[in-house]
C-alpha cells in the first residue's frame, strides 16, 4: 500500500493529527508526490530492483480511524480520494528507503487512482464509471469482483462494516 506524504499536511490541518513518522496511515511505502491524481491504474513503476503495477485505490477501513481515534477519518479519506493505492509485484527484488519510484509505462485507456477511488468509495452508483473501471485489465481481482457484483444488482454493497467496524 502506497501513501503520499503530500497528504500528511492536509490531515494535520483537517484533524489536528501529526501523522509522523512515515507509515502513519498504514502504508508500506510512503512517497513524495505521486498522489492519486497523478498515478493511474496500471502504471508500472520501478522501485529499487522491484517492478510493480498499480492495481486499485485503497478502500479505507475503520482500523485507520481507530489508529487516530477519529471514527470519521476513513469516511473523509474516501470523500477526498486521499486513499492511497495498492501495487502488485511484477518482478521481485530489493528496495530500500530513499529509492525513487520511476514510471516505466502507463496503459492506454487507464483512469487515475483518484477516479477509481471515487467510483469504488464515493459515487458508488455512477454505473457508467463503475463499468469503465471494472473493465480495466489491470484492476485488482478483488475490486473487479466488487464492481461487477454492484453492476449486476445495481445496488452498492454495504460499507458500514468496512468504515466503522459494525454491521
Amino acid at each position: 500500500m502506497v501513501y503520499s506524504v503530500s497528504h500528511y499536511e492536509f490531515w494535520c490541518a483537517e484533524f489536528g493529527i501529526d501523522p509522523e513518522p512515515p507509515g502513519a496511515f498504514g502504508e508500506n511505502l510512503t512517497v513524495t508526490g505521486l498522489t492519486e491524481d497523478e498515478v493511474w491504474i496500471g502504471d508500472t513503476f520501478r522501485i529499487g530492483e522491484v517492478v510493480t503495477q498499480v492495481t486499485s485505490p485503497r478502500a479505507p477501513c475503520y482500523k485507520i480511524g481507530d489508529r487516530w481515534d477519529r471514527r470519521d477519518l476513513p469516511v473523509r479519506m474516501q470523500e477526498t480520494c486521499r486513499t492511497g493505492y495498492l501495487l502488485r509485484v511484477l518482478s521481485p527484488g530489493l528496495l530500500r528507503a530513499g529509492d525513487s519510484m520511476t514510471l516505466l509505462s502507463r496503459p492506454a485507456g487507464a483512469v487515475t487512482v483518484a477516479e477509481a477511488a471515487r467510483v469504488r468509495n464515493r459515487d458508488r452508483d455512477d454505473w457508467e464509471a463503475v463499468a469503465r473501471v471494472a473493465a480495466l485489465p489491470e484492476i485488482s481481482e478483488v475490486m473487479r469482483r466488487t464492481l461487477e457484483a454492484r453492476l449486476a444488482t445495481r445496488v452498492p454493497e454495504p460499507d458500514s462494516y468496512r468504515l466503522f467496524g459494525e454491521e
